[in-house]
């Protein structure tokens, strides 16, 4: 029987679908570079870090750089991650059709938001690790909205593969060089875009911060959008005695076009 993994981006990740290669119905999922000093409408746009995370218990192995990784509880659940600097991410895996229909219906898409909306081609043709932190290609499995933390929208993607472990890639725009890690099947693993508080409980955080507003810096044009979408949360969840207030819809994924 093949082997089942998940992985799920969280946070500033937009969903772009786009032909790659030959497939016409294939996503590239953009991990813009938010270094904090960014402003849309008034707003200032917190940094973001872009980053790989699994359980600890899944750790195999690392290559390229990449040493055991430092641990964190998130959760509930003792994790390991690697940070990300202007990387196209890759995956082993058994080739297979990409479905993305029921994906397509659940995630916010920028142009419901922003009619005039158009991305950059510096976003959609990523290397520059400067504009975006990360990329990766969705030509194979199943994409579907899955909720996380305190209602924010993520998107998971399911895949099957006949070898008992994945590995994940990363090869640097900047330097052109790999790094890499295996996890064990049945690992959730976490691509994400998010901000220290994530990482850092005692990181202070401002709970009604539209962070939905960064997608807007990916324009191709200046503009003047400043529309966040509005999405009831289910309870908000804890990490200790700590309520994550600031993980809401505000910092779900994005769709486009």
């Amino acid at each position: 029987m093949a082997n089942q993994f998940t992985i799920v981006f969280l946070g500033i990740c937009s969903v772009v679908q786009m032909q790659i290669g030959t497939d016409p119905d294939a996503r590239r999922i953009v991990l813009p570079r938010l270094n904090g000093t960014q402003v849309v409408a008034n707003h200032p746009i917190p940094l973001h870090r872009g980053f790989i995370m699994f359980p600890a218990a899944a750790f195999d192995s690392s290559t390229g750089g990449w040493l055991k990784p430092p641990e964190i509880v998130v959760e509930g659940v003792r994790r390991g991650f690697y940070f990300l600097d202007g990387d196209e991410i890759t995956l082993s895996h058994v080739t297979e059709p990409v479905d993305g229909a029921t994906h397509a219906q659940s995630v916010f898409r920028l142009p419901k938001f922003c009619p005039n909306f158009v991305m950059a081609d510096k976003f959609t043709t990523p290397v520059d690790p400067d504009v975006v932190v990360a990329h990766f290609d969705v030509t194979y499995g199943e994409l579907r909205i899955k909720r996380k933390f305190a209602g924010m929208r993520a998107t998971e993607l399911t895949m099957h593969s006949d070898q008992p472990k994945l590995v994940i890639s990363a090869k640097s725009y900047r330097y052109g060089t790999t790094r890499s890690v295996t996890v064990t099947a049945g690992a959730e693993v976490w691509i994400g875009n998010m901000t220290d508080s994530f990482f850092d409980p005692n990181v202070p955080r401002d709970p009604n911060h539209p962070h939905f507003l960064a997608y807007y810096l990916m324009s191709k044009e200046a503009n003047t959008c400043d529309w966040v979408p509005s999405d009831p949360a289910p309870p908000l969840s804890r990490r200790g005695n700590v309520v994550r207030k600031d993980l809401g819809v505000t910092c779900s994924n994005s769709g486009y076009p």
